[in-house]
């Protein structure tokens, strides 16, 4: 939800797509976000429960082991253009703090259709 340039948000991530043997967060997120023309950005925080499996190197390597249920703290940001009404792109970052396994990453994104105008 975006509200006055307030985001609240409910996120969930997983870092594999095989149920069972990814690490996950589900998150409450708080941020900010402002349009500056074509483009929209957007940054927040919060707080989230995080578990599954984890590994004991950087980048998914070294020994996998169960991850106990714990707290995190997550920060999202994204930068988005939209050149036309009807195409939007768009790069995605997350980041999970925590004291068990750390994780993070960036995506992509391209949006077509009717679109909201910036």
């Amino acid at each position: 939800v975006n509200y006055n340039n307030h985001l609240f948000l409910i996120s969930t991530t997983s870092t594999d797509f095989d149920f069972g043997n990814e690490t996950w967060d589900v998150a409450l997120i708080y941020g900010q976000s402002m349009t500056y023309r074509s483009f929209h950005l957007s940054a927040g925080t919060g707080v989230a429960i995080i578990g599954g499996e984890g590994y004991s190197d950087l980048f998914g390597r070294g020994t996998k082991s169960s991850i106990e249920t714990s707290i995190g703290f997550p920060l999202r940001g994204q930068i988005s253009w939209q050149p036309t009404r009807f195409l939007a792109f768009g790069i995605n970052s997350f980041v999970n703090v925590n004291t068990e396994q750390p994780f993070g990453g960036i995506g992509v994104s391209v949006r077509m259709g009717k679109l909201q105008q910036l």
